[in-house]
Formats: structure tokens, C-alpha cells, sequence
């Protein structure tokens, strides 16, 4: 039950930890077949059947965040298919009402969302509140106001990268090993392992009370495995995800993820000013890289989790970088989702040049259940 509760409560994203304490329900990447509907996937779903099976949880996240509700609110506890509760009802037509306004409305693209009306509560608020003191007016924006100039994204870019140790720097280096912990709520600190390669590998271990949280990929697919649960197989999006989230491999391939890169503003960061950049990627949400005005390090990545519904955010925090055999590495990170945090500390990290152990990066097998003796 500890290891449930932790998932749940946290669901957050953090190099691969963004796996690792994701919501255990999901589809398995297959290689061949095409993806799965909802509606082949799960029983009894009669508004979202085309969507992707496995954007289908994070669709659940995004309703339950935005109503400020728990999955029993709708679903039948253990039974999430029946239709007992009005809620659930509710929950259809509303999804309904929100497709129709923005098909007719808004030319079909998705600028309503349940959070629109719902702001963290499950009966959205029809009156406006009287105030309770004076209020006074915002003064009129100057129209004075000379634009400012913002630096170019790519050199924004490059400056980035040769703040972390040169680019030459980093595409020498071969493999990293991470030692630390995950805090995950007040109190609840458990240690965490990872291992990069740059051969495209990844594996994260937090050990925790009942047994070990394993997440992985490697070029032919990625898995996660619980305690006490079979292997789940990642699918693109959660590896896609992983992969941003990474502290290893996102500079090293910074450029390639995204087609275009653009400054949009301006803005502060724990104290310290920031160029905000943002990065497109076809048929995917768009990424802000939070860079510092003067280091030019990388001081926050504000990503989302695309759902039929509406975009999940999904904000972290990187600081107290250090230097690692000539490249800074952040020993500090926090992941923010909406209601939900988490913290990485870490404490040691060695990297060289040394190509890594490929065995590290296997597909594990989960556990046999233990089997009963016959009575």
C-alpha cells in the first residue's frame, strides 16, 4: 500500500522518476500493431473511444485536478466502468458541452477546458465575489512602452550548452551515475540510482519499503516495473517524456528535439532573471526553457501532457548546479504538477568517458509471483 499511495500522490516527472511514479494503469508499447483506442482498451468509455489508450489516465488526472476531486467521485471504487454514480453522468455531458464549444466557437481548437469553469473545485462558481474591501482599479497599460529587443533562441541556445562545459564537452562524455534521493512527501525520503549512457540507455531505481521502483529504456523499448506488478512497457510519450526530463540527454540533443525555437519574453526564477525560450515540436506541446540572463544555465523546463481533454503541466526546477569532471550538473531538482511535488537530491554522481556496462540497461524481468503450496 505504501508504494500505491506514493505513486499516486506524486505522479511526477523527473528524468526517468517521470515513469517511475507515473500512474501504473497504461498501455503497453508494441512495436508493430497500431496503438490502442480507449475504447479498445478499457470498458464502457462512450465519449473519449478514439482517443489513445494511454492518454487516457492523464485525461482522468486532468478532469480530477481541475475539479479538485479523487477518482471516486465518478467511479465506483474497484468498478470504474459502471455507470452508478450521477457524477459520471455529469462528468460525459460536460466533456460533450466543452468539444461542442470549442468545435463551434473557437474552429475546433481546444481553449476550453473542465479548469476554464472549474478552477480546483467540482461546482464552478456563477457570481462574481463582492468584495470585502477597496479595491482599487489596475492603472490603464502605458501605450509609451518601447519593445524590448530579446536575444536570438539558438544563441540563447549555444550559450546553454557552453555554460554546462562546451558542447564538445558533452558529446565526450559517455556515461553518468547518479546516487541521491527522492523526497516525495514531507518526510518520505527513500534513495534513488540512475544510469545514463550516451547510446541512447537510461535506468532509474528508487527503493522503497516493499520493494524496488525500476524504470528504464534502452533503443528497443522502455519498461517500467512495480512491486508486486507485472512489467509495464513505456509507451512513446512516457519515453519522449523521460527523455526531456533528462538532465543527461536533453542537452546533448537539445537541438534535434525541436523544430523551431523562438524567444517569447522575459521572466524571474527563484530571484534571478530569465529569458524565456520556447521550443516547437510537430504534433507535440510546446516546451519553455526558463534560461539565466547571466549564466545561462538552465534554470526551469515547463513541459505538458497532451490528453483529449486538456494539456497537463508539468514544471522542473533545476539549481545548486556543479562542476562534475567539467561538466555542471544540477544537484537539485523539483518537479511540480498540478496538487502534486516532488524532490530530487542528489549527493554523488560519477561520469567519464568509458563506455558503460550495456548489460545495466536490459529490459529487467519482473518477479514470478510467489506460488502457493497446494493444499
Amino acid at each position: 500500500m505504501v508504494t500505491r499511495r506514493l505513486i499516486m500522490a506524486t505522479s511526477s516527472s523527473l528524468g526517468l522518476l517521470t515513469v517511475i511514479v507515473a500512474t501504473v494503469l497504461g498501455q503497453s508499447k508494441t512495436v508493430n500493431p497500431a496503438p490502442k483506442t480507449a475504447a479498445e482498451a478499457y470498458k464502457n468509455i462512450l465519449v473519449l473511444k478514439d482517443a489513445p489508450a494511454e492518454q487516457l489516465i492523464p485525461a482522468m488526472q486532468f478532469i480530477s485536478t481541475s475539479l479538485g476531486v479523487g477518482c471516486d467521485h465518478c467511479h465506483v471504487r474497484g468498478a470504474f466502468e459502471k455507470d452508478d454514480k450521477k457524477e459520471k453522468q455529469t462528468a460525459r455531458k460536460m466533456m460533450q458541452m466543452m468539444f461542442a464549444i470549442n468545435q463551434n466557437s473557437f474552429d475546433g481548437h481546444r481553449d476550453v477546458t473542465c479548469y476554464s469553469c472549474h478552477h480546483g473545485v467540482s461546482h464552478p462558481v456563477s457570481l462574481p465575489a463582492v468584495a470585502e474591501d477597496d479595491v482599487a482599479l489596475p492603472p490603464p497599460p502605458s501605450t509609451d512602452a518601447t519593445p524590448v529587443e530579446l536575444p536570438d533562441a539558438n544563441k540563447l541556445v549555444e550559450k546553454y550548452l557552453q555554460s554546462l562545459g562546451s558542447e564538445n564537452d558533452l558529446h565526450k562524455l559517455s556515461n553518468r551515475i547518479e546516487k541521491g534521493k527522492a523526497i516525495v512527501l514531507p518526510g518520505r525520503e527513500f534513495p534513488l540510482e540512475a544510469a545514463y549512457a550516451a547510446s541512447d540507455k537510461a535506468t532509474s531505481t528508487v527503493h522503497m519499503p516493499d520493494g524496488d521502483l525500476v524504470a528504464g529504456y534502452n533503443q528497443q523499448s522502455g519498461w517500467q516495473i512495480f512491486p508486486g506488478r507485472p512489467a509495464h512497457d513505456m509507451s512513446d510519450a512516457e519515453v519522449d517524456a523521460a527523455k526531456l526530463d533528462s538532465t543527461f540527454y536533453f542537452p546533448l540533443h537539445v537541438k534535434e528535439f525541436f523544430s523551431e525555437l523562438k524567444t517569447t519574453g522575459a521572466d524571474k526564477v527563484s530571484g534571478h532573471a530569465v529569458y524565456v525560450v520556447t521550443g516547437s515540436r510537430e504534433h507535440q506541446p510546446p516546451v519553455r526553457l526558463y534560461l539565466d540572463q547571466e549564466s545561462g544555465l538552465l534554470l526551469r523546463l515547463l513541459r505538458y501532457d497532451e490528453t483529449p481533454v486538456g494539456r497537463n503541466p508539468v514544471q522542473t526546477d533545476f539549481s545548486d548546479y556543479r562542476d562534475v569532471n567539467g561538466i555542471k550538473v544540477p544537484f537539485l531538482r523539483i518537479t511540480a504538477r498540478p496538487g502534486r511535488r516532488m524532490t530530487v537530491k542528489i549527493d554523488q554522481i560519477q561520469q567519464n568517458n568509458i563506455s558503460a556496462d550495456d548489460s545495466r540497461f536490459e529490459k529487467p524481468v519482473a518477479p514470478a509471483p510467489p506460488q502457493t503450496a497446494p493444499k
